[in-house]
C-alpha cells in the first residue's frame, strides 16, 4: 500500500517540498518533472527546481526518457538505489536511530541512553547514533551521506536557529546545520520529532 503523501504548496519551505517529491518517487517509481508537479500540486517551475535540487544533492538521478508527444522527450528521474539515509531521533534521555535505504529494506531501530544530560554534544551524539545504526544494519557508515534529524523543539529553516530545546542542553541554538555538516561531513535536515515520527509511519505502510 502506497503511503499517503500530503501535496506540496508554493509557500512551503523547500525542504518539505523536497521530502514530498522524494516520497512520491518511492511510491510511484520514476517520474518526470511535469508529473512530479501534477502529483504534488506545485507549479511546473517550482517542481522543476525541486527535482533539480534533489538531483544535485545525489538523492535522485535520471533514469530514462519518455515521449513528450509533439515536443521533446521528457527525462524521468528515480531514487538512487544505493542511497542510504540516517534517521536520528534525539530525546531527553535517549537517542534512537536507524538507516533507510531506497529499496526500503527494514533495518533495526537502535537506542543510546544519554549518560550525562547536562553535558551533551550534538555532533558526537549524531555520529554515535549513526555508527550504531550502521553496525546493527551491517551497513558501512561511509554510505550515509544524508541525516534526517528529529528534535524535541522547533527549527526555523530561514534563520537556521533552534528553539524550545531545553531538554537537550549543549546543542547549539544557531548555525546547527553548518555545525553538524562541518563536523560530520554529511548533509543534515532537521524537523520536529513528532513530524519525523509521522513521516516514518507513512514510510512503513
Amino acid at each position: 500500500m502506497a503511503s499517503k503523501v500530503v501535496p506540496g504548496t508554493q509557500s512551503w519551505p523547500r525542504e518539505r517540498n523536497e521530502r514530498t517529491s522524494l516520497m512520491l518517487l518511492f511510491d510511484h517509481g520514476d517520474l518526470t518533472r511535469n508529473r512530479t508537479g501534477e502529483l504534488t500540486g506545485l507549479s511546473k517551475p517550482t517542481a522543476s527546481q525541486i527535482v533539480g535540487s534533489l538531483e544535485r544533492s545525489g538523492a535522485i538521478e535520471p533514469t530514462g526518457l519518455v515521449s513528450g508527444g509533439r515536443g521533446p522527450n521528457a527525462v524521468t528521474y528515480g531514487v538512487r538505489a544505493e542511497r542510504i539515509v540516517g534517521v536520528v531521533d534525539v530525546g531527553e534521555t535517549a537517542i534512537q536511530s536507524t538507516v533507510v535505504a531506497a529499496l526500503r529494506t527494514e533495518h533495526p531501530v537502535t537506542e543510546i541512553v544519554v549518560a550525562d544530560r547536562n553535558n551533551r554534544s550534538a555532533a558526537t551524539e549524531v555520529r554515535d547514533a549513526i555508527d550504531l545504526a550502521c553496525r546493527e544494519a551491517d551497513v558501512d557508515s561511509s554510505a550515509v551521506r544524508t541525516v534526517a534529524l528529529g528534535l524535541p523543539g522547533s527549527f526555523d529553516s530561514r534563520t537556521g536557529s533552534l528553539s524550545f530545546i531545553d531538554t537537550v542542553p549543549g546543542w547549539p541554538t544557531s548555525g546547527i546545520l553548518k555545525h553538524l555538516h562541518q563536523r560530520l561531513g554529511v548533509e543534515v535536515s532537521i524537523d520536529n520529532d513528532v513530524n519525523l515520527a509521522r513521516a516514518g509511519s507513512h514510510w512503513r505502510r
